[in-house]
């Protein structure tokens, strides 16, 4: 999603030195020299789940299932990128619902807007992905599967009134989770946790919203251009700017004035970073719903959904992931989410099911 940087807005080179990091070999399709990217790209989202039944009194209920999220990322370069610095951003605003933002609190041309954002952390050299390696970062880095059957018998369930159990995926040995651990029982110690570090205008954990995907989201890579402690301090800075020099120069903290169904007024916070920042994005919506674009068409002039409408029945879309569209010899990055992803079964869902 780099290539509108390439007059003159170009990252830091990063991470030279190979070391141990996460790897998953053997799903990737190889690209070419002469088609190299030289960014990291969100490669797969499964946010759509999937269902089981369970039998009662005769007649069989569908039971939707959707905590086994996850993100897929890829390092396409020739080296060694460390995610130190690198972070999960989703956008306060809805592509299915359009608004009506003013023209002075327009920041949606050069910044992307930050809802909820959970960082990878580390010293600088602690978090590696090596060149031609993928990262699992799952919502619970669990085996589902086993989760929901011990949750079941732990209720006194008879587990022969359910199928479809296997449908849910094993994730527990992804290689991140954005939930805090605190708050999912059985994940295994190797399993790193994402930071959640800032939620609709909040930085305290206790009154932040957790990082999520839903069906009508959109997604951002980025690769943060200062520090967490500059960052977060400047925006409490900002939130206290009462003249407009001040306000018209603030750099990460931004309030916002729009109208919904063209009359209702509101107002909200927002984290704002600059699109120089922005690695990847991938704009989530049922297919048949778009109504608008919250970014810059430099950075995403398209939608993908494993949905055609948000009402659809689970089974139209059970197990189904956006994938990055392979073309023979790269890896598609169009910069359109229309063109660049795919609807196909989940890399992680499981491949011996009954």
């Amino acid at each position: 999603m780099k290539s509108f940087l390439k007059n003159g807005l170009l990252l830091a080179v990063i991470g030279l030195s190979v070391f141990t990091s996460c790897r998953r070999d053997g799903d990737e399709n190889e690209q070419t020299s002469e088609t190299k990217i030289n960014h990291l790209l969100i490669q797969e989202v499964y946010y759509g789940g999937t269902y089981f039944t369970r039998t009662y009194d005769g007649k069989e209920y569908e039971q939707a299932y959707d905590e086994d999220k996850y993100i897929k990322i890829y390092n396409l370069t020739s080296k060694t990128i460390y995610l130190d610095n690198y972070a999960l951003a989703v956008h306060p605003f809805d592509p299915c619902n359009r608004i009506e933002l003013k023209d002075e609190y327009n920041f949606i041309k050069t910044h992307f807007g930050v809802s909820t954002i959970v960082l990878f952390g580390g010293n600088g050299t602690q978090h590696p992905l090596a060149a031609g390696a993928s990262a699992i970062i799952a919502k619970k880095a669990i085996n589902h599967r086993t989760d929901r059957e011990k949750y079941l018998k732990d209720n006194e369930e008879n587990l022969d009134n359910y199928k479809r159990l296997d449908q849910l995926i094993d994730l527990s040995k992804a290689d991140y989770q954005w939930v805090p651990k605190e708050e999912v029982s059985g994940v295994d110690n190797n399993v790193r946790e994402m930071a959640l570090w800032y939620s609709q205008g909040e930085w305290k954990k206790d009154e932040m919203s957790n990082f999520d995907v839903s069906n009508k989201s959109v997604i951002a890579l980025i690769k943060l251009g200062d520090t967490p402690e500059n960052i977060k301090k400047t925006f409490i800075e900002e939130s206290g700017y009462t003249k407009a020099e001040d306000i018209a120069k603030r750099k990460y903290y931004k309030n916002v004035a729009y109208k919904t169904d063209g009359h209702h007024s509101h107002e909200a916070t927002l984290m704002i970073m600059p699109y120089e920042w922005v690695e990847d994005v991938v704009t989530i919506c049922p297919n048949t719903e778009f109504k608008w674009s919250v970014v810059d068409i430099k950075v995403d002039k398209g939608h993908k959904g494993v949905q055609e409408t948000a009402n659809d029945k689970i089974d139209k879309h059970a197990g189904k992931a956006l994938v990055r569209r392979f073309d023979g010899n790269k890896f598609v990055d169009d910069n359109n989410s229309t063109s660049d992803f795919e609807v196909a079964e989940a890399s992680m869902f499981p491949k011996n099911k009954k």
